[in-house]
């Protein structure tokens, strides 16, 4: 009997702690309403230009009500020429066309079969499951020719693309990863054993012929007059003598600037993808002497590249295809850029239409007859990559990757560098108050410039351990030191005096002030709220956590703070917003996801500003902060170091060396509803001509409509 006493007693402690549990874990979720009808916008009617130089729209679409708001942006991705999209659920590696026919490498799925002869609307008409993951395909003589790695090539009958069938494997060592095919002789690019060829000529399999180790690790391979030319992740550009495929030999050897990952060849140029450097172009018509000639500089890395009769189409890591016209005896001319999501391996196209496998979105169907580039305000190319940028006014100041801090104005005609100073080791991160700069240095110490009379000039050095993060309130500056918070006096007239260093336990990664508060956040995912009242001697007023939940994966990256609200950019957690105000009761009030890691936030006003690790400028609506909402997105490609807005546009640094100054979203202020269907809008008429894309959202849902707007 006591037994079962006990035993019930354990049962019921057991449950009341589960719910215990439960419900701290439901607590530290926002609570989220009942969603409407579900939110789409569907057309525009034309726009109407006012005398006042207001546009005009009636919105059509469905879930319309009183909370709808309305942005408007820039479609720097040239979203609008997106035809059509094709969710896989699935990684996509390559796509080939043959006709109307559309075959995709899906990487555990197989082979797929498109109809794409209506290219809004493609139809799968059949799949193959093939042994291990298909990388590459080519087409030839009716039949497809597929890459799959450790398995070798599969060689596919694809009369009926209904029903797709294996005609022949060829079985190698090492890692079939690319295929290139010139009459009845076939080269398959191995990332383990170099260049390898086999012929075609006889019934059955191909017969191999002979092999050749490459330096590095080939990637890819493209044939012109008798000979291959061969992306070496390792080696750079390889060209083989193939003309004895029993006997090849290496003819030439180019190292490239950055792991060499895709190569086409038109005219006598090779047209190479350096996932460092970019698109490389070498002449090529002495194949034995290749001659570097230049690198597009809108194109700073890589995936892949495919030339047609007039394009060139080249990927890159940030999920963007770019796309040049291409002229005899001229370098490349850059037409435009559009975004797809996640990362496209590679393209194929028809001339009107381009075709792009990705990894997180499926297949992409792009008209590419007029692609258009929307207009930025301006951009500047930087000597190495940028580490962080603060802004005062009119004035941006950068440190960058070269160990080399910039200052620069902007202006209504752009933005120009107009002073520079050197740094004895790169820079991490900056400061900037009054008529001073502070820059704290990876390797440890501070460097103060004064930008008075001689810009950015050093005034003084401060020896610290290596610092995280800066931020200056009032006449105190903060810096982050592994566990340290390092406090120092900047109300004398000479060098900030150190004045204490509080330890809080645990590293810190990032730091938020305002006026009496400072927020700390450390690498266990716990915030710290101080009180700096009496500057140089904070005290705590209270800690708050991530949920359990989160912490594991918690890499705080950035913080900004509005109000007693704070905004943490924290890696794969996304935007997450603590309610701060009351240090005795801190509450996590919103998370927001985002779809690649969030590296950068900065907030200003009613609009919060972020940057993911890959895609872009994001404008986040935090009127209301426990509904945080996407407004808007600005397509970059590359992972952005630093964020700064102004009246009307937005300064935004680039971890590959730009400075890009584009138009801020203009969210939409008078806004009528007519019905659940319709909404009537006015807007002053952009001041910057482009193609601009329209998104409404409310409490619980976006939509978007590219391309509904043209400025001239």
């Amino acid at each position: 009997m006591k037994l079962k006493v006990l035993l019930r007693t354990a049962a019921l402690l057991s449950a009341a702690v589960y719910l215990l549990i439960l419900g701290f874990f439901y607590r530290q979720l926002p609570t989220q309403g009942a969603p409407p009808e579900a939110l789409r916008l569907q057309s525009v009617s034309p726009a109407a230009l006012e005398d006042d130089g207001t546009m005009s729209l009636v919105l059509t679409g469905s879930g319309f009500d009183a909370a709808t708001r309305v942005s408007l942006v820039l479609d720097t991705g040239n979203r609008h020429s997106v035809i059509s999209q094709v969710p896989l659920w699935g990684r996509l590696n390559d796509a080939a066309l043959m006709g109307e026919i559309l075959l995709v490498a899906h990487h555990s799925r197989g082979i797929m079969s498109f109809d794409v002869s209506d290219p809004h609307r493609p139809r799968l008409l059949g799949a193959l499951p093939v042994p291990g993951a298909p990388f590459k395909i080519e087409i030839a003589d009716g039949y497809a020719f597929v890459c799959a790695r450790e398995e070798g090539i599969h060689i596919l009958e694809i009369s009926n693309p209904r029903d797709l069938r294996i005609a022949a494997t060829v079985k190698s060592e090492g890692l079939a990863v690319d295929i290139a095919i010139e009459g009845h002789r076939v080269f398959v690019a191995n990332s383990l054993l170099g260049l390898q060829a086999f012929d075609l000529s006889l019934s059955g399999p191909p017969r191999p012929l002979g092999g050749i180790k490459i330096p590095g690790h080939p990637i890819a391979v493209a044939l012109h007059q008798g000979f291959a030319f061969v992306a070496s992740a390792k080696g750079g550009l390889q060209v083989i003598d193939i003309a004895n495929p029993e006997a090849m030999r290496l003819a030439a050897s180019v190292p490239t600037d950055g792991a060499a990952m895709g190569v086409s060849v038109r005219n006598g140029i090779a047209f190479v993808a350096s996932l460092h450097g970019g698109i490389l172009r070498f002449d090529i018509s002495d194949p034995v002497n290749p001659r570097f000639i230049d690198s597009p500089e809108e194109t700073r890395s890589a995936f892949s590249v495919h030339t047609s009769a007039d394009r060139a189409y080249v990927t890159n890591p940030g999920g963007t295809v770019q796309i040049y016209a291409l002229k005899d005896c001229a370098p490349p001319e850059h037409l435009g850029t559009v975004e797809v999501p996640g990362i496209a391996r590679s393209v194929v196209s028809d001339g009107a239409r381009l075709f792009v496998p990705t990894s997180r979105g499926g297949l992409q169907i792009i008209d590419v007859r007029n692609p258009r580039k929307p207009q930025a305000l301006a951009s500047v190319r930087l000597d190495g990559r940028v580490q962080d940028m603060q802004a005062r006014g009119n004035e941006i100041v950068l440190a960058t990757h070269s160990h080399e801090l910039l200052l620069a104005e902007i202006a209504e005609e752009g933005v120009r560098i107009s002073a520079a100073a050197g740094a004895p080791s790169m820079v991490q991160r900056l400061a900037v108050c009054d008529e001073r700069v502070y820059a704290a240095l990876r390797n440890g110490g501070i460097l103060v410039y004064g930008r008075g009379k001689a810009p950015l000039q050093l005034l003084y050095t401060l020896e610290t351990y290596p610092v995280a993060d800066l931020a200056v309130s009032g006449s105190t500056l903060y810096a982050t030191a592994n566990e340290h918070l390092l406090i120092f006096d900047l109300a004398t007239s000479g060098p900030p005096r150190h004045v204490r260093t509080t330890s809080l336990g645990a590293p810190l990664k990032a730091m938020a002030a305002e006026r009496e508060r400072l927020y700390l956040g450390d690498a266990k995912g716990g915030i710290y709220i101080l009180d700096t009242r009496r500057p140089t001697e904070p005290r705590i007023l209270g800690k708050t956590l991530l949920p359990w939940h989160m912490r594991n994966f918690s890499s705080m990256a950035d913080m900004a703070s509005l109000n007693g609200i704070v905004y943490l950019a924290d890696g794969r957690n996304g935007l997450v917003v603590f309610d701060l105000r009351d240090p005795q009761e801190p509450q996590m009030i919103a998370t927001l996801e985002f779809p690649r890691l969030l590296y950068t936030i900065n907030v200003d006003g009613q609009w919060a500003y972020a940057s993911d690790q890959n895609d872009g400028l994001y404008l986040v609506d935090i009127h209301n902060p426990q509904r945080p909402k996407i407004a808007a997105f600005v397509a970059s490609g590359i992972q952005g170091r630093g964020i700064r807005a102004g009246a009307d546009k937005v300064g935004f640094a680039t971890a590959d060396g730009e400075l890009r100054l584009i138009p801020l979203p203009q969210p939409v202020e008078t806004i009528r509803l007519l019905d659940p269907n319709r909404l009537a809008i006015s807007f002053p008429t952009p001041r910057v001509p482009g193609i601009y894309n329209l998104r409404v959202f409310n409490n619980y849902q976006n939509a978007e409509l590219p391309g509904a707007v043209v400025v001239q």
